[in-house]
């Protein structure tokens, strides 16, 4: 909310995730060149010679009052930032140039192998061309490399080990886990959703721990039984 009453980005709860053909992307991006972290990303990707450039996917949603999240001044961090601040800016920064970026392209192997009459297979993959993900740092893809073999071949495996686990049930919700859930969902919006969480709490329905994780009180639990068992 402060680096967008400051001007550094656009309106933060909008749930806007098309841009108008009418944007001026290029000159968004062009703003980006000399930041001494992503600029040089932002420099290839406005050269042709690269074919890194890909308009942004339409999302869908317009809300007719504000654009996407994107950067709309240039910083390389003001001195009344807290580190807050400066990775969310960096955040947005980099969403956007990956938005304007080709998906980045792999190959994938998946081989089924007959041991003894048992059945196993094992997938392995390699990246042919990081494109977004060379700016997108909060993402990532990769797997192992698998030998080529062809139908029928045979082998002989290196080792054969055995290991033996048990499944063990998901963590609380967090937070963030939350608000996932509730977007997907449709519960609220952007601007709700955290009002919501918080009527949960007052009425005791839920609480939260200092790990913001959130756990459904007796009254909670008895709420929702009572929610079902009327159908």
């Amino acid at each position: 909310e402060e680096l967008y009453q400051a001007g550094f980005i656009s309106y933060p709860r909008t749930e806007t995730d098309s841009f108008s053909p009418n944007t001026d992307l290029h000159a968004i991006v062009r703003e980006q060149v000399d930041h001494p972290d992503w600029g040089t990303y932002a420099q290839r990707l406005l050269n042709p010679e690269e074919r890194l450039w890909r308009n942004p996917s339409n999302g869908g949603h317009d809300d007719k009052a504000h654009p996407p999240i994107h950067p709309t001044k240039f910083s390389t961090g003001e001195n009344n930032w807290s580190p807050d601040h400066k990775k969310v800016y960096e955040l947005v920064v980099r969403h956007f140039l990956a938005c304007c970026s080709q998906p980045a392209v792999g190959a994938e192997t998946t081989v089924e192998v007959d041991i003894a009459g048992e059945q196993f297979n094992a997938s392995g993959r390699v990246v042919l061309a990081k494109n977004y993900l060379d700016v997108y740092r909060y993402d990532s893809w990769g797997g192992s490399l698998l030998p080529t073999y062809t139908i029928g071949q045979q082998f002989v495996p290196t080792s054969l080990t055995l290991d033996s686990g048990v499944t063990r049930p998901p963590p609380l919700l967090a937070e963030a886990d939350l608000l996932s859930c509730m977007d997907k969902a449709g519960i609220g919006t952007d601007a709700t959703m955290h009002e919501h969480i918080k009527k949960l709490l007052d009425r005791c329905y839920a609480t939260k721990d200092a790990n913001s994780r959130f756990s459904p009180t007796n009254l909670g639990e008895a709420l929702v039984m009572g929610y079902d068992e009327m159908g």
